[in-house]
């Protein structure tokens, strides 16, 4: 939800995010949650909705692919745990 927020946001006010020490607390708990995570079973409650009318719904198979939908980057995870 969070995430499809920060999407939308005017460009102007995209800086706000990296203030926010809610926005690295929870890459680093999305990237720990999902990083080792090799495959999930494809099925209607597993889809993401596309935001596209034109698009047909979107199935992630891996952890890797979450991350990459959500444009979190694992190295990322690193930096903010230490």
């Amino acid at each position: 939800m969070i995430l499809s927020i920060l999407s939308s946001l005017k460009p102007y006010l995209l800086w706000m995010k990296y203030v926010s020490a809610y926005y690295y607390g929870n890459e680093a708990l999305q990237i720990n949650q999902w990083k080792y995570m090799e495959n999930i079973p494809c099925n209607r409650t597993t889809k993401v909705l596309a935001l596209d009318l034109n698009q047909d719904d979107i199935c992630l198979s891996s952890g890797d692919d979450v991350l990459e939908f959500y444009s979190m980057n694992p190295v990322h995870y690193v930096m903010k745990t230490f």
